[in-house]
This record gives structure tokens, sequence and C-alpha cells, in this order.
């Protein structure tokens, strides 16, 4: 990461920030990023920030895996390369229904994977933008046994606890699994009977502040 303050002119240019990723990591908020460099939150932002081939940005529960916000002054710029991969968080999967006849609970939504509230050029060729998948519903239990908990979203949603039984001579509900890499990236989750999926999150978020130089891969609604 490299950062300095240019000037030219007798007037300041902007801070201008240069970062490359090349370790996974959590979220990529751009100024949480700048301020960690120097950079005051008021000098105009000339950001450069390039993730490496094979780098997974790892988005949290109800967060972006990148962020670029509002909040950046005008007149700033900021330009991504991406040859990595940003995913959004998976949904939990809902718990199993309690016997007789419960209904489970809902799976709760994945997350974005991009969000730019803010002006942004985004060169994605070579790069994934992978939303998070929902999480399942939980399933019914029925006259004696619990129903099974839903599975978990792509890539990293916690499976769904099982419901319980009648009575103790009868099945628990079955823990759902846990969403994995391998899962299908940026879908909604499955509705059984009595419950509702969690939602698609976004492969990317704020397109309309978003000049493309390369679409790339991109799972996920695109808003």
């Amino acid at each position: 990461m490299t950062a300095l303050l240019a000037g030219f002119g007798g007037g300041a240019r902007g801070f201008i920030f240069t970062d490359i990723v090349s370790a996974n990591r959590g979220g990529y908020n751009v100024a949480t990023e700048a301020t960690a460099a120097g950079w005051d939150g008021t000098s105009k932002l000339i950001a450069n920030i390039t993730i490496n081939s094979s780098i997974v940005i790892q988005g949290s529960s109800g967060g972006a895996a990148i962020s670029v916000p509002s909040t950046l002054p005008a007149g700033s710029t900021v330009d991504f390369l991406n040859n990595g991969e940003a995913r959004g968080n998976g949904g939990d999967g809902g718990n199993g229904g309690n016997a007789p006849g419960g209904n489970g609970t809902d799976g709760t939504d994945g997350s974005t994977a991009l969000k730019c509230d803010f002006a942004t050029t985004f060169n994605n060729t070579l790069g994934v933008l992978n939303g998070g998948s929902g999480g399942d519903g939980g399933n019914q239990g029925d006259d004696e046994d619990g129903g099974d908990g839903g599975d978990g979203g792509y890539p990293n949603g916690s499976g769904g606890a099982g419901g319980d039984p009648i009575s103790e001579e009868f099945s628990e509900g079955s823990e759902g699994a846990s969403g994995t890499p391998a899962s299908t990236p940026g879908v909604a989750g499955n509705s059984p009977p009595g419950s509702t999926g969690g939602a698609a999150g976004n492969a990317v978020e704020g397109d309309s502040n978003i000049t493309w130089n390369g679409f790339g891969t991109r799972n996920g609604p695109i808003t």
C-alpha cells in the first residue's frame, strides 16, 4: 500500500491512495482503508486499488465484500482492477419446525459482493463478483418427527437446527448443511412449505454509479 498528498500549481490535487490486495481478507471499505493509510477524510481521494489473482475478499453478515461509500469528498476518483474474487456472505438456513406439524423458520438473506454509492471505475475483466446465496427455509415437522433445518447459502451460511419431535421416542430433525464455496453463488434459498428461503445477495449494488471496463463474472442480481 502506498499513499501520498500530492500538489501542483500551489493547489492540493488530493490524497493519492494506491493499494494492492495480495492476501485473502474480510470486507474492503475504500474510506476505511484510505484512512488507515493517512487520509484525513476531507481531502479529495484519488484511489487506485488492485486485487491480485486468486485473492478472495469475503463480506460479513449484512455487509458487502467491497464498499465504496457515498461520503467520499466531491472530486474524488476511485479505480478498481479486480483479478480476484469478491464474495458476499451466505444466508443462514432456517430452523426445522417442531412436531406435530410446526412450520420451520425462514432462511436469511445473502449479502452483496460489490456496493458502490460513489462514482467508481471498475475493471472486472478477469475478476469474479459473487453475491452470497440465501439460506433455505426450515422444513415443517410432521406428526411425530421434527423438521430438518435448512441448508446455509454460498459460501459460508450456517445450516439451521432440526426441529423437536413430539416425544423422545421419535426423531429430531437433521441440522442443515453449511454453505461452501462449491455451492451455487447468487441465488435465493429454497422455500419449503411453511417457510421462505432467504433472498440472493447482489453481485453488484449501485450499478448506476459504476463505469465498467470489463464485466468478467458476476453471479447474483445487479441493481
